[in-house]
């Protein structure tokens, strides 16, 4: 009465365990699966640093130690601040944000800003934010969809 159910032949109970017993995959199948998973992870240290070299040359990013940078970090939570004092349901596409949906995006970006010494509040006005797809946002990057001159006209 315990143990195999008696009523269904398909249930859980009747489930055989050790059906994957003596099966395992080649040592090469699990290379290949790790490193396909490893990302950047799995560059060299040379490939790294010139990654990371190059980042800093074109003023992508900064050296975490770099004063520029920890300035730049105070200035980016002082814009956000002021984006965040925003009525944002007043733009276009407000409705669709989501991670996969519409982004927040400052049209003169925070770090242009941060560059050309543009007050954070200009920057986090509402006449700078807009919502754009995720994946125009995300190509965008740090690029502007205005000028300076436009954004100060929009203030």
């Amino acid at each position: 009465m315990f143990g195999i159910s008696q009523i269904n032949p398909n249930s859980l109970a009747n489930l055989n365990r050790n059906g994957w017993t003596g099966k395992q995959q080649s040592a090469e199948s699990n290379e290949k699966r790790s490193d396909s998973m490893k990302g950047k992870s799995s560059w060299t240290e040379e490939s790294k640093k010139k990654f990371i070299q190059t980042g800093i040359q074109q003023g992508r990013f900064w050296k975490a130690d770099d004063l520029k940078y920890i300035e730049f970090k105070k200035y980016r939570r002082k814009v956000y601040y002021w984006t965040s004092k925003n009525d944002l349901t007043k733009l276009e596409n407000y409705d669709k944000r989501g991670r996969s949906g519409y982004h927040l995006d400052h049209k003169y970006s925070i770090t242009e800003g941060f560059k050309n010494n543009v007050p954070p509040k200009v920057i986090g006005s509402i006449n700078n934010l807009e919502f754009l797809l995720y994946s125009d946002n995300v190509k965008k990057g740090t690029k502007c969809s205005i000028t300076l001159e436009k954004l100060y006209v929009l203030q």
